[in-house]
């Protein structure tokens, strides 16, 4: 009985292989004569049949029509190749992105993975150095699909650089939304081993942009970063990715050195409009610095908390003028701090701010 249940075994075992060697009703083998006799039509589809048959020593097959002059036998290979995974494929399908525009390029290598990645990232240098946007976006879907950490810090790379031309600025931010919290552990590990502040600059603001609270821990990691553009990057983080925890961290760089570090502080504590910042934020409104004390005036106006009321009146008296540049018609702008201080007096709505702008006659700028 023994004997028998182990030569029904062995025959279904050897049943299951021959099934497996079947695409359609038709043998591996002979798919194999299709391709070597057949019409193209034919061949085309003997190709499609051996990519998902999967027989590993069909890849010798299958790379041979990398080169054939036959635009959809070529195609065919290629996504057979990527249907085995064929780590041998990758170099030359990798060449193939910018000269054909053929999906099934793409998918074969996402398929193919890791082996692909060193060519992939090679591709991308290239086609942003020669600001061909059109391919990088493309090669950067693929190794953003791949997931390798390597490919993900040059992606952010690339966006960084995609994200400040106008005209690329959406496609760039409609990526970022594709990629999500897959590209958070790849970058933070990226963020660890590399000392090229730009490159830590694009993966901050990568994480940045995709605007997860899973990324905060690495933020917080930066607060005290001897680059002060890092900490000012940080201090953006923090009011824009929302979190109690951020307050702290935040009233801390209210000392920072740096005057825009501390100007970003004060803006994101404002977004946060959390009242455990009130009392830091006053004592910026005596700070020598004008911006400083316009936007500890806007911070307050954001958190609307009536311990800010007196305070914003003393700085009404503050003619102080503040010119800055608007980015959309490129023409300059001037406001008072007491502009600041008055917009904040409005926000709050306490019967004495707005009694003392009535009996100051002071007329609001518009932000």
């Amino acid at each position: 009985m023994k004997k028998v249940m182990i030569g029904i075994m062995i025959l279904s075992l050897f049943t299951a292989v021959i099934f497996g060697l079947e695409y359609k009703g038709i043998e591996y083998e002979q798919w194999k004569e299709v391709l070597e006799k057949g019409s193209a039509a034919e061949k085309t589809l003997a190709l499609e049949a051996i990519g998902n048959i999967g027989v590993p020593d069909s890849e010798e097959l299958l790379l041979a029509y990398l080169d054939h002059n036959n635009h959809e036998l070529r195609m065919m290979a290629v996504w057979a190749l990527g249907q085995i995974q064929s780590s041998r494929a990758a170099d030359k399908i990798c060449w193939m992105l910018g000269e054909e525009n053929d999906p099934r390029i793409d998918g074969a290598l996402v398929n193919i993975g890791m082996p692909a990645v060193e060519k992939l990232i090679l591709k991308l240098k290239l086609a942003a150095i020669m600001n061909n946007f059109n391919e990088g976006t493309r090669i950067a879907r693929i190794l953003i699909d791949i997931q390798s950490p390597e490919g993900m810090v040059e992606v952010a790379s690339y966006l960084s650089k995609l994200l400040s031309i106008p005209e690329n600025r959406e496609e760039a931010k409609e990526m970022l939304s594709h990629i999500g919290d897959r590209a958070i552990e790849p970058l933070q590990i990226s963020l660890q081993t590399t000392y090229d502040k730009q490159l830590k600059l694009d993966i901050l603001k990568t994480l940045l942009l995709i605007g997860s609270e899973r990324s905060l821990q690495t933020f917080y990691k930066f607060v005290s970063d001897t680059d002060p553009s890092i900490r000012a990057l940080v201090a953006n983080a923090l009011g824009k990715i929302k979190s109690t925890d951020n307050t702290d961290f935040l009233i801390s760089m209210l000392r920072d050195s740096d005057i825009n570090v501390r100007t970003q502080a004060l803006v994101s504590l404002g977004e946060l409009q959390d009242s455990k910042a009130v009392v830091y934020i006053l004592t910026s409104l005596k700070d020598e610095n004008p911006m400083i004390r316009a936007m500890a005036a806007y911070a307050l106006g954001e958190i609307k908390d009536v311990r800010a009321v007196y305070p914003l009146i003393n700085l009404l008296d503050d003619r102080t003028v503040l010119r800055a540049t608007n980015p959309a018609s490129g023409q300059t702008q001037e406001q008072m701090v007491l502009d600041f201080a008055a917009r904040a007096l409005i926000k709050i709505n306490d019967p004495r701010g707005i009694q003392e702008l009535e009996e100051r006659g002071i007329k609001v700028v518009s932000e």
